[in-house]
């Protein structure tokens, strides 16, 4: 069995990088981590020139794997990635403090999710294209309720209910029916 060692370089040449290493691009972008070939590829972080930070997994000089995202205004994901997009399981908190967890697909929201609001709103139910789309409840600040079906954002087919659980209407296509 072969042993091996990774090596710790300071890289002057990008396309030269193979092991552990940082770079500092001209645009102050930079990245410290694992190099294969040239590319990022292990663990690493990446700082880009606006100050986001993405520390986790790559993959052939993709975002591949667990990581997490830091905005340079206060916003966060941490999730699991594969090329370069969010792909799996993951959780964003907004610097706005609303907060959007469940199932992405190739950087959307897409599957079963949930989405929380300060006020306390809240949305659990099933997401396209990180909008509301299929089977849901969207709770709103004032304890009412949405339930039933959305396309696009918009309540399709849904009951609404006051904070005591009585309904007050019916929407159906998008039309109120008392």
């Amino acid at each position: 069995m072969i042993k091996t060692v990774k090596r710790k370089v300071i890289f002057l040449k990008e396309e030269f990088a193979d092991g552990q290493g940082k770079y500092t691009y001209p645009n102050g972008e930079k990245y410290v981590g694992d190099w294969k070939n040239g590319e990022f590829h292990g663990k690493g972080t990446f700082t880009s020139s606006d100050a986001e930070t993405y520390e986790g997994g790559y993959k052939v000089g993709n975002r591949n794997g667990k990581g997490i995202i830091l905005s340079h205004d206060g916003s966060k994901f941490e999730g699991k990635f594969e090329n370069d997009k969010a792909n799996g399981h993951g959780k964003a908190t907004l610097n706005t403090g609303e907060i959007l967890e469940g199932e992405w697909k190739d950087g959307e929201l897409t599957g079963h999710g949930t989405y929380t609001t300060p006020d306390g709103g809240k949305y659990v139910g099933e997401w396209e294209n990180s909008v509301f789309h299929g089977k849901g409840t969207h709770t709103l600040p004032d304890g009412s309720k949405l339930v039933g079906e959305f396309r696009d954002d918009e309540p399709w087919e849904v009951n609404e209910y006051d904070k005591n659980g009585n309904i007050i209407e019916k929407i159906v296509h998008l039309k109120q029916i008392k």
